[in-house]
């Protein structure tokens, strides 16, 4: 298979990242990949460590106008002839590429020339505010969303096309715990004493960042609860990008190292963009750090909060955007009592971010300054679900969705281990043994959320073996309509599949496939009975009045229902 991939590579960015763990794992399994990369200018230093082939978005022939790569789109589909196209984008920059691919096609159907077949396109979608535009992913074969709070907002905007979540990663190997006093020395070089309480924040200057708010409430903070002893770290770009100009504010607040009591209480680390520094150096910063902490409006996923975690930093988060999804109760949190548009950045914004509530964010500093152990706990909780969120299984769980839109098989069933009895149906009724449902989930659902050790134990315990379809399994969250097709009107369109077994019947909607013992006479009833017990687990309210007649529900779906609940 032949992939086309747009986004970011070769650059310290997110979206970079989510780039090169899906394209890995898309090489890795034999695919062709190609990435028409965005923030990458062609140096063949950067490109050199990746096998596959990066060129850049940019156009050198339009003056560097057009770094999305619109313009090369249409050219690289026609030449290339992709199977299947992937966006890693924001969502309102979907359309412009479908705009250029028709004015493209109308170019040749002018001239006589067969217009070039639109290819299957799969986006990768970030999410970082409320008020998303549906319509902007029409065109898009299957959305991948990042959190549970982007699929939601999706949704609640218009789109009503087939959606999964896969969540980020962080490198392990990479970001872990160190020494706290070997760390200061190496990063700080005494700028601060060595025993300060030090807050630190990671991330790009920009308007949705709040970083005039980190600064204001820090200020309020120490000033008004006599904090001698608490410094703020800034780790962002430099007041030359799209947000705030940093050096004036830290004036402002008195925080400047010529200003009475508060002086000196910001180190302001200006990196460049795209570059910043090396990652070694990232894990020694956030080592330096007592508390992790982000005023930002609105995130997409906040890969420096998972990166602070995997180096036990307890964070300090806004009960909003991404954050209200994938850390849980392994960051403090804070409410937000305000709203603002976000983005797009100078082009007529809509999306709403959510503003940090002053007195809450300074009353949730102030307690973790002075609450050793809830610093501790937290650090600890972090520090374990980062070890679960790993861009191996992200890169992996993403290969998957792209293998089954395209219509490729993602795991031969020959390649299953047969070391215990947990049984598979195929297609044609064949069983399959495989090596417990525990790995089962670990490498077929991935980091979506992370499926929590217990919760492949509960459904174990609770449904003892687990049925479903090899091929099937490529799809992550099957479990999406749950609610939607488990009623008894929908009945009528949902499809009986024989597996050979007189006492076992499946069903399948839409792909789905949901697998039941035989336990009533009345084929019809036993239809009905799958159906009604899917709605009840959908429903997430804990009643199973049918669950002894349940023998098997497809597992991915059912470890999403739980962790979700």
């Amino acid at each position: 298979m032949r992939v086309l991939w747009i986004g970011d590579a070769c650059c310290s960015t997110g979206f970079a990242r989510c780039s090169h763990a899906g394209c890995d794992a898309l090489h890795a399994a034999g695919h062709e990949v190609i990435i028409l990369a965005m923030n990458f200018f062609g140096s063949p230093g950067l490109s050199a460590p990746y096998p596959y082939v990066i060129e850049p978005a940019l156009n050198p022939l339009d003056g560097g106008g057009d770094r999305f790569g619109l313009e090369r789109f249409p050219v690289f589909v026609d030449r290339l002839k992709p199977d299947v196209v992937v966006m890693l984008q924001d969502a309102w920059n979907i359309p412009g590429y479908f705009e250029l691919f028709d004015k493209w096609n109308r170019k040749r159907e002018a001239k006589g020339i067969e217009p070039t077949p639109e290819p299957t396109t799969i986006g990768w979608i970030a999410c970082d505010a409320k008020n998303q535009r549906g319509s902007d992913l029409d065109r898009l074969a299957h959305v991948v969303a990042w959190t549970e709070f982007g699929r939601d907002e999706f949704i609640a905007g218009g789109y009503d096309g087939p959606l999964s979540i896969v969540g980020l990663g962080v490198d392990t190997k990479l970001f872990h715990p160190v020494d706290r006093v070997a760390a200061r020395r190496t990063a700080l070089r005494g700028t601060v004493p060595e025993d300060a309480f030090i807050v630190g924040v990671v991330g790009r200057n920009q308007e949705r960042k709040r970083l005039d708010l980190t600064i204001e409430y820090f200020a309020e903070w120490i000033h008004e609860a006599g904090i001698d002893d608490a410094y703020l770290y800034l780790h962002v770009g430099p007041t030359g990008d799209q947000g705030c100009n940093l050096q004036s504010l830290v004036s402002y607040y008195g925080l400047g190292s010529d200003q009475g009591a508060g002086h000196g209480r910001v180190i302001l680390s200006e990196p460049n963009i795209g570059v910043g520094i090396a990652e070694q150096g990232m894990r020694d910063l956030y080592g330096c750090f007592d508390l992790y902490w982000s005023t930002s409006m609105g995130e997409g996923w906040g890969l420096p909060a998972t990166e602070a975690m995997a180096c036990g930093v307890p964070c300090l988060l806004p009960n909003a955007s991404a954050f209200s999804s994938w850390p849980g109760d392994a960051a403090a949190g804070f409410e937000c009592s305000g709203s603002a548009l976000v983005a797009p950045l100078h082009m007529h914004p809509h999306t709403i971010g959510s503003i940090p509530d002053r007195a809450d964010c300074i009353r949730s500093l102030d307690w973790l300054y002075r609450n050793a152990t809830a610093r501790e706990r937290f650090a600890k909780a972090g520090l374990e679900l980062a070890s679960k969120l790993t861009w191996e299984a992200s890169g992996e769980a993403f290969a998957r969705i792209v293998e089954s839109v395209a219509g490729e098989k993602a795991v031969p069933v020959s390649s299953i281990s047969e070391s215990r009895e947990l049984k598979f149906f195929g297609r044609k009724g064949e069983v399959v043994k495989a090596d417990g449902l525990r790995q089962l989930l670990s490498e077929k659902v991935g980091t979506l959320y992370s499926v929590k050790r217990e919760v492949a134990d509960e459904i174990q315990a609770e449904y003892g073996v687990v049925d479903l379809d090899p091929e099937e399994a490529k799809n992550l969250l099957l479990a999406q309509d749950f609610v939607r097709m488990g009623t008894t009107e929908n009945i009528p369109s949902i499809e009986i599949v024989d597996f050979g077994d007189p006492g076992v019947m499946g069903l399948r909607k839409e792909g789905r496939i949901f697998v039941a013992k035989k336990t009533l006479s009345d084929p019809v009833e036993t239809i009905k009975t799958v159906v009604e017990e899917v709605a009840h687990v959908a429903g997430g309210d804990g009643t199973h009045s049918h669950v002894e007649k349940i023998h098997e529900i497809y597992a991915a779906g059912v470890a999403h229902l739980l962790t979700r609940g």
